[in-house]
């Protein structure tokens, strides 16, 4: 299995690359740092981990988006980085972030985002096979999975619509599953933190044991399923994650 998950703080880089962690997600935010910038600055020619930035397409133009992951791929001497198209859940203090010029922007409306983004895989898609980025594309409704199914291109699904099979999957290769898991050593342990609503931040979260989360992603592996994206919403289960991940990956070594 092929981990990834969410982190901002470049001083965990080393953390996840000693874990055997594939890749680090830095979600997308208008008041965040440039990624870009802070990758080709700190990018190490010498580790394996990959830099998955995630992109509003609205945001950085398909050209600009060319130039800039070639620039870093020949700054870092390999495939170091990856990009993460998503429509965008447009959060509350977002909406007056309004910084583009254009008729999309944080203010439209979901499904004038999602055609966009449909836009956006288009035009990659017309480029030469030397100038297409890396990228998935985040799939959270139909749309959007039937246009990246018909370019084959590689997408990041949420856990319960792998499971409920909301989408009829042809090609595992190219799905990344998402799922937040929350990890402790006990099911008592466990079981106190679902009681208690102010110890999580989020109802998708799934709980499990070491030993749980380690069957689960061998069964995941077994069902063809070959990278997954496992986010958080604390420091603590990030390191939580980042242990179990070094755990799992030694032992399969």
């Amino acid at each position: 299995m092929r981990f990834y998950t969410f982190n901002s703080d470049f001083e965990l880089i080393d953390l996840l690359e000693d874990a055997g962690f594939t890749g680090c997600l830095f979600v997308y935010h208008p008041k965040s740092p440039d990624y870009f910038t802070q990758i080709a600055r700190d990018v190490d020619i010498h580790k394996k981990i990959k830099y998955m930035i995630a992109v509003r397409p609205y945001v950085v133009s398909p050209e600009q988006l060319v130039s800039l992951t070639k620039t870093i791929t020949q700054i870092s001497q390999r495939n170091s980085i990856q990009i993460n198209l998503v429509s965008g859940h447009i959060k509350p203090d977002e909406k007056d972030l309004v910084r583009t010029i254009g008729d999309v922007n944080n203010k439209s409306s979901k499904k004038e985002r999602l055609e966009y983004l449909i836009k956006y895989v288009d035009m990659l898609n017309t480029l030469p096979i030397e100038d297409k980025p890396d990228y998935y594309v985040s799939t959270t409704n139909d749309l959007v999975f039937d246009a990246v199914s018909n370019y084959d291109d590689k997408m990041i699904i949420d856990y319960k619509h792998y499971v409920d099979k909301r989408f009829n999957i042809t090609n595992l290769n190219k799905v990344m599953i998402s799922l937040g898991p929350i990890i402790r050593n006990t099911k008592e342990e466990l079981d106190d933190i679902s009681k208690n609503s102010s110890m999580i931040s989020n109802n998708d979260n799934l709980y499990f044991t070491e030993d749980e989360l380690k069957e689960f992603v061998k069964r995941l592996e077994a069902n063809g399923i070959q990278e997954i994206m496992l986010w958080h919403f604390s420091k603590e289960e990030l390191i939580n994650i980042i242990n179990f991940v070094k755990k799992y990956n030694g032992e399969k070594q």
